[in-house]
């Protein structure tokens, strides 16, 4: 068995279709029931990351097959770059064969040659890759629970309830919303209501909050029509100050036809208690229900610690379907347990 990089931005299309083929393997195994992207979709992902962003890329082969894959995500921003973020993916009749630790040791090498020396990596609970990530004394910081929405279940009575409680409770806010790409009039604004998100939990992650631009946004923008991905956005203004005080998003891709996914909602602290976040998703869920009809269940992820909006997603209908956990280590930490094992 041979361990060697992949460049996906150079591979031939045979070579980047067989790593495609072995992620939606992977994919299915992990997350069954999600749609997985077509090759076109997800040749752009692979071959086109964000700017501010490298992947690095290792395969494992033996007899010319693929049985395993490792990656290390690295961004350059302004914060948190301290941190990397890593996966790993083992064909399922080549577990516990060492096969992962293996492809590990690329991946540590590249995070310390960067400076990295904080390693990051999400797991399933209680699943084999969960057990692997706590032998090798990986620490679990954050719980993170996705729950699904049927939408057949919704209450839409108690949903323009919600829409007309907030309207008289914050009667000197408006809503206003975008769909894909955002108004160059909104855009600053736009970027600062986003890091609201910003107070979300982050639990014990060795973290720092995170900063976007005008520009990244307006690169994420290209990037998700480029991959046929959509996105609503709706925020929420205080019409005295024309300060954004919240904000919600649902995203979706051509290809799916009965899934969309519940982004980020986030409001201001200062604007808080007056029923804007039930607004925000009450008023996006109804354009779903009239305007996406076909979509018959929406996903959305939250940190387990975060209760105030895990209040608000129960009572819209939304129950739980599994649960993450967000492991980290000192880089040189991983690096002594995977030669210990290698």
């Amino acid at each position: 068995m041979n361990i060697e990089p992949f460049d996906a931005a150079t591979a031939s299309d045979a070579d980047l279709r067989a790593y495609y083929e072995f992620d939606c393997a992977i994919e299915r195994e992990t997350e069954p029931g999600d749609p997985v992207p077509p090759f076109d979709v997800a040749a752009v992902e692979f071959r086109e990351p964000p700017s501010w962003e490298v992947v690095k890329r290792w395969l494992a082969r033996d007899g010319g097959e693929i049985v395993g894959r490792s990656l290390l995500e690295l961004e350059y921003v302004d914060t948190n770059r301290h941190l990397g973020w890593f996966d790993v993916a083992v064909r399922p009749d080549r577990r516990g064969d060492h096969v992962a630790t293996r492809l590990l040791a690329p991946v540590v090498d590249a995070a310390a040659a960067d400076g990295r020396t904080v390693l990051g990596v999400d797991a399933v609970e209680d699943t084999a890759g969960a057990a692997f990530v706590a032998a090798l004394g990986l620490e679990k910081r954050a719980v993170e629970r996705r729950s699904r929405l049927l939408t057949a279940e919704v209450d839409r009575t108690m949903l323009e309830e919600w829409v007309a409680l907030a309207r008289q409770r914050a009667s000197d806010y408006s809503l206003i919303g975008f769909d894909d790409a955002c108004p160059e009039e909104l855009l600053d604004a736009y970027v600062g209501v986003t890091e609201i998100m910003n107070t979300a939990p982050r639990e014990e992650l060795d973290m720092e909050d995170w900063h976007d631009t005008p520009a990244r946004v307006r690169e994420r923008e290209a990037r998700r029509a480029r991959r046929r991905r959509h996105q609503w956005t709706l925020m929420v203004r205080h019409d005295p100050t024309g300060a954004l005080a919240g904000f919600t998003d649902i995203g979706w891709g051509d290809w799916m036809d009965d899934l969309a996914w519940q982004g980020g909602t986030a409001v201001d602290p200062a604007h808080r208690e007056k029923g804007i976040g039930r607004w925000l998703k009450a008023a996006m869920l109804l354009r779903v229900l009239d305007e996406r009809p076909e979509v018959a269940r929406i996903d959305t992820w939250n940190a387990g610690s975060n209760r105030p909006m895990l209040a608000i997603n129960v009572a819209l209908g939304f129950r739980p379907v599994k649960h993450y956990g967000t492991w980290q280590i000192a880089t040189d930490g991983l690096l002594a347990a995977v030669t210990k094992r290698v």
